[in-house]
């Protein structure tokens, strides 16, 4: 089945839109200019703008964002992505809320997921999440969604998020899943 999105991986025009996505998805603004950078080398990342087709003349209509990480440029850590291992890691996933529950971040991952198989010859893809609600017992909707799609946890939850940059405010706790990729 053919996408129903366009994407294009990000250049400096793109700043306004990645910091509109960011602010509306409450993380990251300041990642903006390291992820557009990181994509414009091509050497560790490359993040995508997932649109809308224009239609009868008008311009694309932005849905979301995702990015592939071949080295993890924030902790350096070899379980999430490893040129080596062909291990590679999707991040910063993000569909405006105006797009969520139309398939759209199905679209995304289907997308994402491609290129890391025939682009990059990834053998495995790794992601992380929020794993909890507040109530710290119920999953997140994101978790079930990426366990739906074959991916399952394979190390345990840790401080992983920075809000801040003050040392004394405490990281959210994420959880990483992988999923083997087949030949």
């Amino acid at each position: 089945m053919a996408s129903r999105l366009v994407y294009h991986k990000v250049t400096q025009d793109d700043f306004n839109e990645l910091m509109s996505m960011r602010k509306a998805c409450g993380w990251g603004e300041e990642n903006v200019p390291n992820h557009i950078s990181r994509t414009l080398t091509g050497e560790e990342m490359t993040t995508y703008i997932f649109s809308l087709p224009p239609v009868d003349g008008s311009s694309s209509s932005p849905v979301g964002m995702g990015s592939i990480e071949l080295v993890d440029g924030y902790h350096g850590d070899l379980e999430l992505c490893n040129p080596a291992e062909d291990r590679v890691m999707i991040s910063s996933l993000f569909v405006y809320s105006k797009f969520e529950g139309k398939g759209y971040g199905r679209d995304i991952m289907d997308i994402l997921e491609g290129i890391c198989r025939t682009e990059l010859s990834a053998k495995t893809i790794t992601v992380n999440t929020r794993p909890r609600q507040e109530d710290g017992r119920t999953k997140t909707k994101q978790m079930a969604w990426y366990e739906r799609r074959g991916y399952q946890e394979f190390r345990e939850e840790r401080p992983w998020y920075s809000l801040s940059d003050d040392p004394a405010v405490p990281r959210l706790v994420a959880c990483f899943l992988v999923k083997e990729l087949s030949a």
